[in-house]
């Protein structure tokens, strides 16, 4: 009984593991899937997490992305930034917040 157990509990663990994924999965394609005109909605939403570790001076795919699907949205949508978005120094000195916010803009 005592070894049934701990067959179950390995054949179970390594279909879990199985399951994993440790690849990035983009879309492959820009195609839009949806039942109801551009009319109908009222306010779009575009949530961003873990978007902190982007290289300065540099896009990822992510946020290339992003970029073109915000050049062509309504001016009823809105971008939300979720999660760690800071790292990996964390939140910076005023002074230095202040030049940051300055190179942004």
């Amino acid at each position: 009984m005592n070894s049934t157990k701990y067959f179950c509990l390995i054949i179970g663990l390594l279909l879990l593991s199985n399951c994993a994924t440790y690849k990035p999965q983009y879309k492959t394609s820009n195609q839009t899937v949806s039942n109801f005109s551009k009319e109908d909605v009222a306010h779009s939403f575009y949530l961003l997490g873990d978007g902190g570790n982007s290289p300065i001076g540099s896009e990822t795919i992510t946020l290339k992305r992003l970029r073109t699907q915000l050049e062509s949205a309504s001016k009823n949508s809105t971008l939300l930034f979720l999660g760690d978005n800071i790292y990996p120094a964390g939140m910076p000195k005023k002074k230095k917040k202040e030049e940051l916010l300055q190179n942004i803009s």
